[in-house]
């Protein structure tokens, strides 16, 4: 994508635009971005409208009225053309395709583009029929208190479901990971154990948990109280997830899909002093084998150790009330 063609952001206005009328959302007067201030919206109306025929002529009148009006002519012309030719709805591909061309437009414009983020955020906020693609549009915009709070609320609502796709979680939490500064710190510690612990949690959900993780150790405002508190979530679910007995056997952390995860949290901490009874046996025995690792080949082969996976804090090792108020949360 680049900038060479005068009428990309144009473009890229009336794809929105499309997107956001099915919500029957309309950015007019002072809501209206500086980018388009003076330029008339194209008619998407039929494409939501059964009754085809007689909106084909009204729309197609009123595209002329806008093309006369000194709008982009050979965009109006292609409209038409589409129309003519097609009774086709907007469908969910037109969608996940728009919002395709959003993320790489607001990533090519680094999230500015003279207001239209502003009604781009403001679509997120609000919208009754989210697709949890549009975080992702959010990332490239920025930090929004509303955005956040929607994404906070759409991972509530979905976390527990049965057969939750991947996205729906995945999404919406790298979006908070840019927004540490904006929601309660408890609410985003609450995520990262769910990411770590909940059997529901996939993957793609631990590796978002992660980078949420990542972004709290960073923050100057939240770094001390995480890294002390995670140090317990961790030594919580080494013990209560990878090493629950069943009958005579136990679960061999090797084999679990989770453990890079827990060891890439765990490896957040460096040499802080974490007062979890344990932890430094811990770092020497599971998490520094694990950097090693993760080391390129040359370099890793002379120090290679194995994680220790039979390695258990002991009983009390982390603190109970933290965890108990976490599990509260739910």
């Amino acid at each position: 994508m680049n900038d060479n063609h005068k009428g990309l952001t144009l473009f890229m206005w009336h794809c929105f635009c499309a997107l956001s009328l099915e919500e029957k959302k309309k950015y007019e007067g002072k809501n209206r971005p500086k980018c388009v201030f003076l330029e008339k919206d194209l008619d998407f109306s039929e494409i939501f409208n059964e009754n085809s025929e007689e909106t084909s002529k009204n729309s197609e009148a009123n595209s002329n009225d806008a093309s006369n009006d000194g709008s982009d002519k050979a965009l109006h012309e292609a409209f038409l053309k589409m129309k003519r030719k097609t009774n086709q709805k907007f469908t969910e591909i037109h969608k996940n395709n728009i919002i395709d061309l959003l993320k790489q437009f607001f990533e090519f414009k680094k999230g500015k583009a003279e207001g239209f983020e502003d009604c781009m955020m403001d679509y997120i906020a609000n919208a009754t029929k989210l697709s949890p693609a549009l975080f992702e549009v959010a990332k490239f915009i920025g930090p929004n208190e509303s955005v956040a709070k929607r994404a906070l609320e759409y991972i509530t609502l979905n976390k527990y479901s049965d057969n939750v796709p991947d996205m729906l979680i995945e999404k919406p939490l790298l979006y908070l990971s840019i927004c540490t500064d904006i929601l309660k710190y408890e609410d985003l510690e609450a995520l990262v154990f769910f990411s770590l612990y909940d059997e529901r949690s996939t993957n793609f959900v631990s590796i978002a948990g992660s980078a949420l993780a990542k972004s709290l150790s960073e923050n100057p405002k939240t770094s001390e109280k995480f890294k002390k508190n995670i140090a317990s979530i961790i030594a919580f679910v080494w013990n209560n997830k990878y090493h629950k007995d069943d009958g005579d056997n136990s679960r061999n952390i090797l084999f679990d899909d989770r453990m890079p995860f827990i060891l890439d949290v765990a490896a957040l901490l460096d040499d802080f002093d974490t007062g979890v009874k344990g932890w430094d046996d811990f770092r020497d025995k599971c998490v520094k084998p694990w950097r090693v690792a993760q080391l390129p080949e040359s370099e890793a082969a002379e120090n290679l150790e194995p994680v220790d996976a039979s390695f258990k804090f002991e009983g009390g090792a982390w603190d109970e009330k933290l965890i108990g108020d976490i599990q509260t949360m739910g």
